[in-house]
């Protein structure tokens, strides 16, 4: 996950028609264009044979597009996302959840405790929903079938897959549409459902197997959704009103003192079914985890 203020460290690379890494005759370039549509063109740096580098500081939040194009002979395009959030602390902000418990914007003797429990509030939620804020994951998957399936969704943005097919050797794939072409080449991927974390390799278009191997496939990649679900910020909130209030009488909410038919402790917060009903319209799959 990129908060606003992070640098944000970009790679990109070129190979031939066999894979075997190679340079273009002309220059590299990365175009990075803004939320706002406003773009960055920040200094690129040649690392290596067939690739490159390049950084800059996000200042806004939203989803970025990082255009890398290479000139000449040999050119190549790659196109990446990046999504950037300024929510560090969970669905909703501090701010909100201090709104929401009547606490003073200028009272924050309570900040620390309120930014853990609205981190853990935040982790209760998506376990049942998936993924809201949006986080950058690193996945090591099994080659040899058409498809791998990653553990977090929904699925915003694929940056980057690579395949292992030896010691120092790796083959990087590109984002294919699902329709046969030979303008494609054999080294492709495609997000068959956002939802579901479902990636089909691609063979000019054709699914077909990943490279053979146990946890070969590497997989960067962000999960989350653009727009938070108001059931979700709501079950947010009311988890954490709902665990704060005892604490601020002295009490603390005892699993042994508690009806467990009316809910369950999970994760230290008590979580009443109340809520869990009231989150079924941002369920991903229409089902708890």
């Amino acid at each position: 996950m990129f908060i606003t203020g992070d640098t944000v460290h970009a790679s990109t690379s070129n190979t031939d028609e066999t894979g075997a890494p190679i340079d273009p005759s002309g220059a590299v370039t990365l175009l990075v264009v803004q939320p706002d549509d406003t773009t960055l063109t920040p200094m690129v740096t040649h690392t290596g044979v067939g690739a490159w580098v390049s950084e800059f500081v996000a200042t806004i939040a939203g989803r970025h597009v990082l255009v890398w194009a290479g000139a000449g002979n040999d050119a190549f395009a790659d196109t990446q996302t990046i999504n950037v959030t300024s929510r560090a602390g969970g669905i909703v902000s501090l701010a909100d959840l201090k709104r929401s418990l009547s606490v003073s914007a200028s009272e924050t003797r309570y900040d620390d405790e309120l930014s853990d429990l609205l981190a853990t509030a935040t982790a209760v939620v998506e376990h049942y929903v998936g993924d809201i804020v949006p986080k950058q994951f690193v996945e090591f998957c099994d080659g040899g079938n058409p498809q791998i399936r990653l553990k977090h969704t929904p699925i915003m943005s694929i940056e980057l897959i690579t395949e292992m097919l030896g010691p120092g050797s790796f083959r990087t794939l590109t984002a294919q549409p699902a329709i046969p072409s030979t303008t494609f080449t054999a080294f492709g991927y495609s997000i068959e459902s956002p939802n579901s974390g479902i990636v089909t390799r691609r063979w000019s278009s054709y699914a077909g197997p990943f490279h053979p191997g146990s946890g070969n496939i590497q997989v960067q990649y962000t999960a989350g959704r653009e727009i938070v679900p108001p059931s979700a910020a709501q079950a947010c909130k009311d988890l954490a009103r709902i665990n704060w209030q005892p604490k601020l009488t002295g009490n603390r909410i005892q699993s042994g003192g508690i009806d467990q038919s009316q809910g369950e402790m999970f994760m230290g917060l008590w979580v009443p079914n109340r809520v869990l009903d009231n989150l079924v319209p941002a369920m991903t799959n229409f089902g708890i985890a």
